[in-house]
């Protein structure tokens, strides 16, 4: 399932990381990417750099986060 309308970049899929938000590419965790954009001071580059993986898909957990938690 694929909870934000007109994105296929994060996925919630109960065979892949108990049904928890992923990155649909990469299969890495929201909470993980969102925890470690704290830890590295809310630097995107960084946190894109950290997991190899593109800017764009940061941006997308980050818009996922803000949306569920307001």
């Amino acid at each position: 399932w694929y909870p934000v309308k007109r994105s296929k970049a994060i996925v919630l899929d109960p065979q892949r990381s108990f049904g928890k938000p992923i990155l649909t590419e990469s299969g890495i965790n929201v909470e993980t990417l969102i925890d470690t954009y704290k830890a590295e001071g809310e630097n995107l580059r960084r946190v894109a750099q950290l997991y190899e993986i593109p800017l764009a898909s940061v941006e997308a957990a980050i818009r996922f986060e803000h949306r569920n938690v307001a």
